[in-house]
């Protein structure tokens, strides 16, 4: 399940960097993993909004 969520918040087709501070976002992964906080739920609300723009987010929306 964390290489499956990882790889969703990761996706720049999924969650755009100009939108989502991905390092805020990598923090809360890594304080997950390590314990030291529960990020469960949001993790999961950034996995399915980031699967669901990637598979129907408008075509080329990633485009420069």
């Amino acid at each position: 399940m964390r290489n499956l969520i990882a790889g969703a918040i990761r996706n720049d087709e999924a969650l755009d960097p100009d939108i989502f501070d991905r390092s805020r976002i990598d923090a809360a992964l890594a304080e997950h993993v390590e314990g030291r906080a529960n990020h469960q739920e949001s993790l999961l609300l950034l996995a399915t909004i980031g699967e669901w723009h990637r598979r129907y987010g408008p075509p080329g929306h990633n485009l420069p």
